[in-house]
């Protein structure tokens, strides 16, 4: 009887361990995300976003930026076409982020620039390699202080319910830390360096196959660099030996990107794997027409280029059950590029 109060006293001592041991893991998976919740949908059978990055460039001499001018086109396309929201792909503020909450730049590139009543939605935020050089622990503060800026975590997820009952889960990801974490990409800086580690990006990994793993049907993940790319700074090895996995695993649908100052649609090469590829980096800074001499463009053979153009823009998405539409709009309002992507079977 006394041994087996023993056993039994520790067969509940270690039950009790293995709980703890449970909730420290998942409360480190969680510690630099914010736990998804649902949101209410104005359209309930239908989702409207526009995706735009690389925009907060302001103005400067001798630059063909056109933040302002985007600005304004977004703001018309956005009244007519009523957005849920804003997807941002990175790049907020140039050239190097911000250093506190109350940051200047934040009302000169941002409040001010985008004060239409139209834009008056939630901007979703994550970081670009620029904002890095900054301060992103401030990034997620001003989210406090702005009905705009919408920034819950470095990385988080956004899920909607359309009124069929299918489930909308978008992953916003700090590829800051999935591509600089080990510091060996060409467009990664020592400035980077105070909100970088290897344990973080690896965590944000493990939390990521974790969030792709729960059933939806739209898996939409959100980053700055690209995993492809046929302009600018072009394919990012370590998204396509580490991201591009996770996705194809997750029977992820699109990928949407900025980082490269141009338009673009890419779709995996039959019969490779994946989701759609598509790049809206064209918000303000002026533009990539030419692949830079650094990049690893023998990764695009893994690919086809649908579309592509080094101009200004953005790109409207609108998404039912079972389709996503996308228009990349110019700087006039046209339509540059139209297409539309069936959910994942």
């Amino acid at each position: 009887m006394a041994l087996f109060a023993i056993w039994r006293r520790s067969n509940s001592l270690l039950a009790l361990l293995s709980l703890a041991l449970i909730c420290i893991m998942f409360s480190s998976l969680q510690s630099s995300a914010s736990p998804s919740r649902t949101h209410t949908l104005a359209r309930p059978s239908m989702l409207k976003f526009i995706v735009i990055g690389d925009f907060g460039s302001g103005t400067v001499r001798g630059k063909e930026h056109e933040q302002h001018a985007v600005a304004t086109q977004l703001a018309t396309t956005a009244a007519s076409f009523q957005p849920d929201f804003i997807m941002t792909t990175g790049d907020i503020i140039y050239k190097d982020g911000i250093k506190t909450a109350a940051d200047e730049q934040l009302r000169t590139k941002f409040e001010d620039v985008y004060s239409a009543q139209s834009l008056q939605v939630p901007w979703q935020i994550i970081p670009g390699n620029h904002d890095c050089h900054g301060s992103l622990s401030a990034m997620v503060e001003y989210a406090s202080k702005s009905s705009q800026w919408d920034m819950p975590a470095r990385y988080y997820v956004k899920e909607f319910v359309l009124d069929t009952g299918e489930k909308v889960r978008i992953f916003y990801l700090d590829t800051c830390l999935l591509v600089c974490g080990s510091m060996k990409n060409f467009r990664c800086e020592e400035s980077m360096r105070p909100n970088l580690s290897l344990k973080q990006k690896q965590r944000q990994l493990r939390w990521l196959k974790h969030a792709l793993a729960v059933p939806s049907q739209w898996k939409i993940v959100v980053g700055h660099w690209g995993v492809y790319s046929t302009m600018g700074n072009g394919p990012t090895p370590e998204l396509v030996d580490e991201l591009l996995p996770l996705m194809r695993e997750a029977e992820v649908d699109v990928y949407f990107n900025g980082h490269d100052h141009s338009l673009q649609h890419l779709v995996p090469l039959h019969p490779l794997k994946g989701p759609h590829f598509v790049i809206s980096g064209a918000g303000g800074y002026e533009a990539h027409a030419e692949l830079s001499r650094k990049a690893a463009g023998y990764l695009n053979k893994q690919v086809d280029t649908i579309f592509r153009k080094a101009t200004h823009g953005f790109v409207t998405a609108e998404l039912d059950a079972k389709r996503l539409v996308l228009k990349f709009i110019d700087l006039n309002g046209g339509v540059m590029y139209q297409t539309e992507i069936g959910v994942a079977e």
